[in-house]
């Protein structure tokens, strides 16, 4: 059963499904009557939480579409000063601008030049 695949967590309400090894070929896995049935199975038994996927980057690999296909909304994680901006824009086109639900600056540097200015304002932080 789905319950003793699951590992509690310290944290209210959030349980981890630990993904195993890497399959042979995880979009085919990712677009199965089997992964549609977990999910469907999860949501429904755990509906006051979100399911969270956490896949490779996009670029990496090909099974984002089909992970885009299987959820609600897609939270990118981008690295600053790394992810190719081109990148992104080819995954919103591909996947659709509607499915994100948001975007992680990974790896900002607040003491950046690139900053434009900003902490000049660090003193009401500090008060």
């Amino acid at each position: 059963p789905l319950s003793s695949l699951l590992l509690k967590t310290n944290v209210d309400k959030l349980t981890i499904l630990p993904g195993g090894k890497p399959p042979q070929n995880p979009a085919e896995l990712m677009s199965s009557n089997h992964m549609s049935k977990l999910l469907k199975e999860i949501t429904s038994k755990y509906s006051d939480r979100y399911i969270i996927i956490d896949s490779p980057p996009p670029h990496l690999t090909s099974e984002t579409r089909v992970i885009a296909r299987q959820v609600d909304g897609i939270l990118l994680v981008v690295k600053s000063g790394s992810t190719d901006r081109k990148m992104v824009e080819e995954l919103l086109e591909m996947i659709g601008k509607e499915k994100v639900l948001g975007v992680v600056l990974n790896c900002f540097d607040l003491s950046s030049t690139r900053y434009y200015g900003y902490n000049k304002y660090s003193k009401y932080k500090n008060s």
